[in-house]
């Protein structure tokens, strides 16, 4: 249990953090760049981070929820629909995913708007979700805390 709680919830929160910080450096990099070499490449990473996003998210959650619960593995499947239910962080996570489903749509649309803006509203969805699924939450989901 303290190998969950010390070190993997951690761990993975670094790798989401990580994720989401290449496909947010991907999106302005995007913006930047004019050739079609470059974009193709960049689409390329784009899909890799989102893709580490969604690993990192069930990741997370399963640590979360170790961590929350002090269940077992053998419990796991049970704990995680109560915590994804019943509690705040739960409700994140819900947001998360569904910013994370924007995200990976986002990555093999065609269409340049669309794509620019569901990535972008994915982005912006996704960093509030993470944000609110720690400890900058105490304050509510709407607070500076969560917002900086």
């Amino acid at each position: 249990m303290d190998l969950v709680a010390g070190w993997m919830q951690a761990l993975f929160a670094g790798l989401l953090n990580m994720a989401l910080a290449a496909a947010v450096g991907v999106a302005v990099l995007q913006a930047a760049v004019s050739s079609t070499a470059s974009s193709v490449r960049l689409a390329g990473m784009a899909r890799r981070a989102c893709v580490l996003l969604g690993i990192g998210l069930a990741a997370y959650l399963c640590a979360g929820t170790v961590a929350m619960t002090e269940t077992r593995i053998t419990g796991l499947p049970a704990a995680l629909w109560l915590v994804l239910t019943q509690s705040h962080f739960g409700a994140m996570i819900w947001v998360a995913l569904t910013a994370w489903i924007m995200l990976m749509v986002a990555t093999v649309s065609s269409a340049w708007q669309i794509r620019d803006g569901l990535f972008g509203v994915g982005l912006i969805g996704f960093a509030l979700a993470r944000a609110a699924t720690g400890h900058a939450a105490d304050q509510g989901f709407v607070s500076f805390s969560v917002l900086i």
